[in-house]
């Protein structure tokens, strides 16, 4: 690839963005010129240029991370593979990390899953519908998948009184509960792991 052109009256900003040769070594030189104290006084026009500099440089420049994940035709295999299936893997599945690296990183794991469905359902929606046209439900790769309609019901004044009086009551609950939970007798049954991301 050709070197980034540097043109003499370049200020440092965009000279520090243009001497990057990874997308890694661009996120550092952005986040060290963003982090500057002299950031807050150059103008918006400016600020703008260097925004539209690091969004050019970051299609361009290759990165040295390998991909986390990689879905094209070939590599997803697991679409073949049955929920026994999937059982039996995650029984046996080799790791040479320490368990609690593991399950750390099946943590992120969930979080990115949970996350992506998330991004693509409409996408998915829209592609279940143009696929397999006015059909309600459809097995595809293993799965069963059913287009559901998403309805909303007017209830009558007595039925929404009485929810009310329910949630009420939850959150009469809620704070008896933390009231007392420092001075009430607690039984140890085990132990578990809470995992937070950052």
């Amino acid at each position: 690839m050709a070197e980034k052109e540097l043109i003499p009256n370049d200020t440092p900003e965009i000279a520090k963005l243009k001497a990057c040769k990874t997308k890694e070594e661009l996120e550092i030189a952005n986040d060290e010129i963003f982090r500057d104290k002299a950031y807050g006084y150059y103008s918006e026009s400016y600020k703008t240029e260097l925004w539209n500099l690091y969004i050019k440089l970051s299609s361009e420049l290759p990165t040295t991370k390998k991909e986390l994940v990689n879905f094209d035709n070939n590599s997803v295999a697991i679409l073949d593979v049955t929920k026994h299936d999937l059982e039996k893997i995650g029984l046996n599945l080799k790791s040479d990390l320490e368990p609690i690296t593991e399950y750390s990183a099946l943590k992120k794991m969930l979080y990115l899953i949970d996350y992506r469905m998330q991004v693509i359902k409409d996408k998915a929606i829209e592609n279940f519908a143009e696929k397999f046209g006015g059909s309600k439900t459809e097995k595809l790769h293993g799965i069963t998948i059913t287009l559901k309609e998403l309805t909303k019901v007017s209830y009558s004044d007595k039925v929404q009184d009485l929810e009310a009086e329910i949630k009420l009551l939850q959150n009469q609950l809620k704070q008896a509960k933390a009231m007392e939970i420092k001075k009430a007798d607690r039984e140890v049954t085990g132990e578990t792991l809470s995992l937070t991301l950052h």
